[in-house]
């Protein structure tokens, strides 16, 4: 280990938390607006569970990325990250339920439809697997911006 690793992973473990039957180290400092946490690294800014894996289980490979397993952002503890790509990611994300849904046209209408006679946001929401905040802006027309 580098005298730089060291150092790195000191960063990490003075910044985290380890939280008790998860197995993750949850990070103290600052959140970016992508949710995850944000190390000082130099002068910039790198997000921290890339620096936690680098700092305890070696470099990463240029393009690749760092996935958690145990899906929380704040995570930095290295046995719950592992190198991926967009593709294991995307895979990831559709076995564990977590990829976005996909909503069709006749599905906008239909909630559409739903609101107007008299369902609430939330159990629509519930209904088509989205979330709340999707179906209030379908309602006002944020997104799905359709005539019908």
């Amino acid at each position: 280990m580098s005298l730089d690793q060291a150092k790195a992973r000191k960063y990490i473990e003075e910044r985290s938390i380890p939280i008790p039957f998860s197995g993750c180290w949850l990070w103290l400092r600052s959140v970016g607006s992508h949710g995850y946490g944000n190390a000082c690294v130099g002068n910039g800014v790198e997000v921290a569970h890339r620096v936690s894996f680098k700092a305890f289980v070696g470099p990463i490979p240029p393009g690749m990325l760092i996935q958690h397993s145990c899906d929380n952002k704040w995570c930095v503890a290295p046995y719950h990250l592992s190198i991926g790509t967009d593709a294991t990611n995307a895979l990831d994300k559709e076995r564990k339920g977590r990829a976005a849904k996909k909503l069709t046209h006749r599905d906008v209408i239909e909630i559409r439809n739903r609101i107007g006679n008299g369902q609430s946001m939330s159990s629509v929401a519930r209904l088509y697997g989205v979330d709340g905040a999707l179906v209030r802006n379908i309602k006002l027309r944020r997104v799905w911006k359709l005539t019908t």
